[in-house]
């Protein structure tokens, strides 16, 4: 469905930009809505920077209450970022950076002391029930990606995590 929205759209923008400069800036709009649909970016910097103001941008800024423009211009510039992997479906959009408020982090992580992934998974359960806005997994020992991928699934949180822990983690896999 969203193809034939961005394809109507389309359409209207061929219509009215044959009718004079007066309608550009509407069809400019238009356009960036269009690029959207067809996600013309790779990251939240990549669409600022294009002018693109995503869904994600949108949500930040209400979150936030700054002003979506402000805040694209922000993320343009390198002062905020949005953490957004297209694979965290359960993501509740959140930015970090300048004019922002201060987010709640949560490290956790599943290592030689702790191998429970229950006893972690319901740690990230607290977590989200408390509001928490970041997970920091930091597991290094075992099914470390087992454990990331259920965590990405369950949480709205941001995750972040330490790529070198999880070369020792496979080094060390049970």
């Amino acid at each position: 469905m969203l193809g034939e929205i961005c394809l109507s759209v389309y359409t209207i923008i061929r219509v009215l930009s044959k009718r004079g400069k007066a309608l550009f800036l509407f069809s400019k709009t238009i356009t960036l809505i269009l690029e959207d649909c067809n996600m013309n970016y790779t990251t939240q910097m990549d669409a600022a920077r294009k002018g693109i103001i995503t869904k994600e941008m949108e949500i930040v800024s209400q979150k936030e209450q700054v002003d979506v423009n402000e805040l694209r211009e922000l993320i343009a510039n390198g002062q905020v970022v949005i953490p957004a992997n297209k694979n965290h479906k359960s993501l509740s959009a959140e930015g970090v950076g300048k004019n922002l408020r201060t987010k709640i982090n949560v490290n956790l992580g599943i290592s030689r002391d702790c191998k429970d992934i229950e006893k972690e998974l319901e740690k990230v359960r607290v977590a989200i029930d408390m509001k928490a806005e970041a997970i920091m997994d930091l597991s290094n020992y075992g099914k470390t990606r087992e454990f990331r991928e259920k965590v990405v699934e369950m949480s709205p949180a941001m995750i972040g995590s330490v790529p070198m822990y999880d070369a020792v983690g496979y080094l060390e896999k049970n």
